[in-house]
């Protein structure tokens, strides 16, 4: 009987233990997917991501990737822990407080005092902890960027042979998560210490309060049994904070983390909205009307620094669509001067990433554009992706046609040393950077834009890969923008913007820019010419 009673109890119990632990797990799960696809949404949203990495007003949001990874995680599985706890303890409350306060009501008033007086202290305590923790948190995070960093760029280290000064930065990034987390050993275990003394010192408040009455003989020893256990309960009832402090901590500190990224998010959104109506203070990007979609219109434009150092001042230019049009304006601008002058930030004005300054910027949709930076990026993802991203929705583009364009750059053998074009690699590193650049020359071409901007796009090709991609946007009538300090770049293009240290500008066409090259050259080289003469 007693064995078909254990069986019966097992068969009972086991499935609702497990059942009980799955329900939990997977409503951790849906809610961390809930709150991940949440921040994520709004973390794409208007390049958030990008201004949140390089604008220097919100460096205090460190490490996003593991905010996003670890603490949405970390806050779904404990929140819920702590709810059931709370649930549990309300649970208790409700069943032994009614005994505890009918039985001694001076017990419970003592109850009362002594549980404030311990969760406070747990409190001031453990708010030192949760400062601690949440710098924990961040060391760990850029301990982990600097193994990251070194991955991602472990062939330029090689190099350089610079194995002992980055072995020196990782070990420091340790260090510091080590140290803090001596902080962290030390404030836990004085909390432990703590919390035993509360707990153990618990145990007499029931004989003080009530064990005079027992010995008075106003209450026998079962009822003294039974109040002593009701306090005990009614105790880790209230005192879950007591308890549950290092765990708290923790979680306190990765909810501000959470809250502090989430803030970042809501206040960007916030600045682009007020942004918007702020001409003065702005740089507005508007998209041009339907007679418009080929033009590119910068009206006035000044940029700045986000420090306020003048880059350039009051730019007016407008590019029309290539030659064969009805517009009768230039389409081929070239970008050109000294490095830190403002060209690349330019082109950032452009494609709407950099709002510092004022003016107007008038440009197609930025769908209708393309960008070519000097280092292209390879997105993670098979060898289609590569020449599709960001849009792999072209159905109507098959292998032939790919391989075709593949060729125009020299690339017509990539998918056959890669097995097909869904190999997976990591193209950063198998293919070099003029290998990058050809590929990313490719996928501008089959993504069939209106505008190419090409922000030393060239630089690691050779001479003739550079006029084959030129005459390549050329035959498809793509407008395009440039950024270079080659002079063979000079020839494909019909207006040349030189940006002059000082926020000063002049615009020439490509001839008055080769013959003003050409006087400067023999300016410099005349004092040395006259140099040597006076030695000879």
């Amino acid at each position: 009987m007693a064995l078909q009673l254990f069986v019966a109890v097992l068969v009972v119990v086991v499935p609702v233990i497990s059942g009980y632990r799955f329900a939990r797990l997977t409503l951790a799960r849906k809610w961390r997917e809930f709150l991940t696809v949440l921040l994520l949404d709004r973390y794409f949203r208007d390049r958030a991501y990008y201004l949140l990495d390089s604008n220097s007003s919100s460096a205090n949001i460190d490490n996003p990737d593991q905010r996003i990874s670890e603490d949405i995680d970390f806050f779904t599985t404990e929140t819920l822990g702590f709810l059931l706890d709370i649930l549990g303890s309300i649970s208790n409350l409700i069943s032994f407080s009614a005994i505890l306060w009918g039985t001694s009501q001076n017990l419970t008033y003592a109850l009362i005092l002594y549980a404030v007086l311990g969760t406070g202290i747990a409190l001031a305590v453990g708010g030192e902890l949760i400062g601690i923790n949440y710098k924990q948190l961040r060391n760990q995070a850029d301990f982990r960027y600097s193994l990251v960093h070194i991955r991602d760029n472990a062939e330029a280290i090689a190099f350089y042979q610079g194995e002992n000064r980055e072995k020196e930065v990782v070990k420091a990034r340790l260090q510091s998560v080590l140290q803090n987390y001596d902080q962290v050993i030390q404030w836990t275990t004085g909390l432990t210490v703590y919390q035993k003394i509360f707990f153990y010192v618990a145990r007499l408040v029931p004989y003080f309060v009530v064990g005079g009455l027992y010995f008075a003989g106003k209450v026998d020893f079962g009822t003294l049994g039974q109040v002593t256990f009701a306090f005990s309960m009614v105790l880790s009832s209230v005192t879950l904070i007591v308890s549950r402090i290092q765990e708290i901590s923790r979680f306190s500190a990765g909810v501000n983390r959470l809250a502090t990224f989430y803030e970042a998010l809501e206040a960007f959104e916030q600045v682009q909205f007020e942004d918007s109506s702020q001409s003065e203070t702005r740089i507005i990007s508007e998209v041009g009307r339907s007679d418009q979609v080929e033009r590119i219109q910068l009206d006035d434009l000044c940029l700045t620094t986000p420090t306020g150092r003048p880059l350039v001042q009051g730019i007016s230019l407008t590019l029309g669509e290539p030659a064969g049009g009805g517009l009768q304006l230039p389409s081929r601008l070239l970008v050109v001067g000294s490095s830190g002058v403002g060209k690349s930030s330019l082109l950032r004005a452009v494609a709407g990433l950099w709002t510092q300054g004022r003016g107007r910027i008038l440009r197609p949709e930025i769908s209708d554009m393309f960008f070519l930076p000097q280092k292209p990026y390879m997105p993670l993802g098979n060898l289609r992706t590569q020449l599709l991203y960001p849009n792999e929705a072209h159905d109507d583009i098959d292998d032939a046609t790919l391989i075709e364009f593949l060729s125009k750059f020299g690339l017509g053998d990539l998918p056959s040393r890669f097995e097909g074009f869904e190999t997976t690699a990591d193209w950063t590193r198998v293919l070099s950077l003029g290998e990058q650049q050809r590929l990313a020359a490719t996928r501008c071409l089959v993504a069939k834009p209106k505008v190419a901007v090409l922000d030393e796009a060239t630089s690691a090709l050779p001479v003739a890969d550079e006029r084959n991609l030129y005459h390549c946007l050329q035959e498809r009538n793509i407008g395009y923008v440039s950024v270079g300090h080659r002079m063979s770049l000079v020839q494909y293009h019909d207006v040349i913007l030189e940006l002059i240290p000082g926020g000063t500008w002049r615009i020439m066409s490509p001839r008055d820019y080769e013959a003003a090259v050409a006087l400067s050259s023999r300016d410099a080289l005349a004092p040395e010419q006259g140099s040597s003469s006076r030695v000879q």
